[in-house]
């Protein structure tokens, strides 16, 4: 009786993996309700400027940010309703001679498009100074004095971000 329940068990099972798709960058649909993802991300700082940068969405609720304006970010991040999240990321900052001389936060909110393929929000940069390099303000302290860096205004930066596709290879066209 034993036997015939396991090996009922593990055929559901395969029947199972084999039924439900893959996920694939061909289905559209199957990334709905998928937050996470590698997404081109631009800040604009004004008319005509316009920085991209490449964000990563992990599923485990952590991204990276790489890009000329951004390198480096590593943050955390979490869903806040239907088709919405807040992140929070830190950077260093660092003089021309190599010394810290900052720390770097991101704070963003971020409205997902029906089909999660796009998002529009704001993006607020603030900054902790470092004493000296070796003496930098603990960023999980709430006491640490955070101040709106000097080229992001106070009431934050209008960021928009879409989902990087795979293209085929092949001659340029």
């Amino acid at each position: 009786m034993l036997r015939h329940a396991v090996f009922i068990a593990a055929v559901v099972i395969v029947a199972l993996a084999i039924a439900i798709p893959v996920s694939s960058q061909t289905i559209p649909s199957s990334r709905v309700g998928q937050f996470w993802g590698t997404f081109v991300h631009w800040v604009e700082f004004g008319p005509g400027l316009t920085f991209p940068a490449v964000v990563t969405l992990n599923i485990d609720g952590t991204f990276t940010v790489a890009g000329a304006t951004a390198a480096g970010i590593h943050g955390v991040w979490e869903i806040t309703g239907l088709r919405t999240a807040r992140f929070t990321g830190l950077l260093q900052n660092f003089d021309n001679a190599g010394n810290l001389i900052a720390l770097e936060r991101h704070r963003c909110g971020f409205e997902y498009s029906a089909d999660f393929n796009s998002y529009t929000g704001t993006e607020f940069a603030e900054t902790a100074a470092c004493p000296t390099p070796l003496t930098c303000p603990n960023p999980l302290d709430p006491a640490t004095k955070w101040t709106p860096t000097p080229w992001a205004p106070p009431t934050g930066l209008s960021v928009h971000g879409a989902r990087l596709q795979v293209v085929a290879p092949g001659s340029l066209k």
